[in-house]
């Protein structure tokens, strides 16, 4: 099991390089808590009015005696707050929407640790926009669908 700790998130187009140790960040999601049968809560207090902070939760299901797969659930949630505008009748900080992201991802238990690497590679890239070669020149574009519905909010062909 991962340890609890801090998680730095970009909120830039995700960019992969291989030349450089230092990663940049715009968000810091901290442990705040368990949540009912121990989904770990992580939220950016940054903003400091808790109705909108963003939030990240994490839990690993094992496997049960009828099934040999884990089943690893993240969920992303980026509240945004309402405009305060005291002439249309909000006075106070509330919740206006959020934009939400739930993840399953399920893992054999006899996959070995290289597979499970793979995998992850593999998840990872989907939502990476540009890689960078060690010169630091883009060397290759993925297309993503995932990056390109969310940016353009078109459908998928």
């Amino acid at each position: 099991m991962a340890a609890i700790a801090n998680w730095n998130v970009s909120k830039q187009v995700v960019i992969a390089e291989t030349n450089s140790a230092t990663i940049a960040t715009d968000r810091t999601f901290s442990p705040t808590r368990f949540l009912q049968g121990g989904i770990a809560l992580y939220e950016d207090k940054t903003g400091g009015i808790p109705l909108v902070f963003p939030w990240v939760t994490l839990f690993l299901r094992p496997p049960s005696k009828d099934n040999g797969n884990y089943r690893l659930s993240v969920k992303l949630g980026n509240p945004v707050a309402e405009t305060i505008d005291p002439a249309v009748g909000i006075f106070g900080p509330r919740k206006a929407y959020e934009l939400q992201a739930h993840i399953e991802i399920i893992i054999n238990s006899r996959a070995t640790a290289a597979e499970r690497q793979q995998f992850l590679s593999q998840l990872a890239t989907m939502f990476v926009a540009t890689v960078k070669a060690n010169d630091a020149a883009p060397s290759d574009s993925t297309g993503s669908p995932i990056v390109a519905a969310i940016n353009s909010l078109e459908s998928v062909y």
